[in-house]
């Protein structure tokens, strides 16, 4: 699918072309995180209210007070509402990285590695967007090995692209740091924040997994839990900065992707 960068004239935007699709930028963001944070609460909301005791239940029957994500989906009717959220976000999450490679990647550098690392940062994106979508599908309690695996390759690709993404956004100023406005600083502080949050809550919540599996403490696999609802928002968070840095902009799909300027 060809990608290219539009211009300030709504008149020449292929949006008005017949059988393009014109979404604003708003609706984009919505997509993007929207869909994956209203399923997110509600399968949460759904699991306290409906079937708590099975929700929060652990192998080793000690006190658990907070629903894991992976317990909540494998349970009625909370799969369904986040399988239909996720699936729903899958392709605006993939055109917005194909979207996003374009824009980068047609910014000149002086970097010879830089066009290498915008099409590392898009396949890492796209990955973790199929994973996310294979491990919404395989609940735990449906085939737990697949769902691990899913599961494990996508907070490693989330993890790569974060960290690419700080790098590219960086580099593709093509000047140092004390040479950047102040909406530069504030994207750039934005994006290396972000990932660093969620690195930390990541390894943070490995902390009280494999504590709870060693030593079955009351109250750890809730630590884990809420630490891991920090984990999920903070990713939403870093996707919505993605496309949020890009303002003014339409995204159009058909047989082309892009983002152009509104008026």
């Amino acid at each position: 699918m060809h990608t290219t960068m539009m211009t300030d004239d709504r008149r020449q935007l292929p949006g008005n072309e017949k059988g393009v699709l014109r979404w604003p930028l708003s609706r984009v963001i919505f997509t993007i995180a929207g869909l994956p944070f209203f399923s997110f609460v509600t399968v949460i909301f759904i699991s306290f209210v409906k079937n708590y005791d099975q929700s929060v239940s652990t192998h080793c029957n000690v006190a658990n007070y907070l629903p894991t994500i992976s317990a909540a989906i494998s349970l009625s009717p909370q799969k369904y509402v986040w399988r239909i959220g996720i699936a729903l976000h899958t392709l605006p999450r993939i055109l917005a990285a194909m979207v996003i490679y374009d824009i980068f990647a047609s910014i000149p550098t002086t970097t010879k590695w830089y066009k290498g690392l915008c099409r590392a940062t898009e396949i890492s994106h796209i990955v973790e967007v199929l994973c996310l979508l294979g491990l919404t599908m395989v609940s735990s309690r449906e085939y737990k090995p697949v769902h691990e695996n899913f599961f494990i390759t996508f907070m490693v690709m989330s993890l790569i692209n974060m960290l690419l993404t700080n790098i590219e956004v960086y580099l593709s100023k093509g000047k140092p740091w004390c040479d950047f406005n102040t909406e530069e600083r504030y994207y750039q502080r934005l994006f290396l924040g972000v990932f660093l949050f969620n690195i930390s809550a990541f390894f943070i919540s490995l902390y009280f997994y494999f504590r709870h599996n060693i030593y079955c403490e009351p109250g750890i696999y809730t630590c884990y839990a809420f630490f891991e609802y920090l984990v999920v928002l903070s990713n939403i968070g870093f996707h919505v900065l993605e496309v949020a840095q890009f303002k003014n902009r339409l995204f159009m799909a058909g047989l082309s992707v892009s983002l152009g300027k509104t008026d």
